[in-house]
């Protein structure tokens, strides 16, 4: 969901910065004739610039924190799909010949100290091949040096 919240608010934010830009401009254009320049008049002129100026540095903050979370999202996409290689990698290189087709997914949470969530899911033969395969998993997901939550979703189809 916060992805989504910062895709549309870096599309906001980008395709609507040159026209607040245009309009501060338009704006000031507006403001400095119908201030005096000696100074007199009702003061409320001299105050509008500063508050036009304002909401384009707020904008521009607006835009470099939702930029700081699209990268953070895609770098930690980037270490998720890292993370699902190496188990795959292990799954294949230790796993080969058993019969295990086993799946993993990776999920990295936006922010660095959270739970790394690792959904297995797919079928095996016996009940010592699923413990097998979880253990497979699951050292690899070790490694990280972080907390993972394995979610098991991994079916036991005797016959096969």
């Amino acid at each position: 969901m916060i992805e989504n919240l910062c895709r549309v608010a870096l599309r906001v934010v980008s395709s609507g910065m040159s026209a607040v830009l245009l309009m501060a401009k338009s704006t000031l254009e507006q403001i400095a004739p119908a201030v005096p320049s000696d100074g007199a008049g009702s003061g409320g002129g001299a105050g509008s610039p500063a508050i036009v100026m304002y909401g384009v540095v707020v904008a521009l903050a607006a835009a470099a924190i939702v930029a700081k979370l699209v990268d953070l999202r895609r770098e930690r996409d980037r270490q998720a799909a890292g993370l699902q290689a190496a188990i795959s990698n292990a799954l294949f290189s230790e796993a080969t010949g058993l019969g295990i087709r086993i799946t993993a997914t990776a999920r990295l949470p936006l922010w660095s100290g959270s739970t790394i969530t690792v959904d297995v899911g797919g079928q095996v033969s016996t009940p010592r091949l699923r413990e097998v395969a979880l253990r497979i998993v699951s050292g690899e997901a070790s490694r990280t040096g972080r907390v993972v939550k394995i979610n098991d979703q991994v079916q036991v189809v005797e016959g096969e």
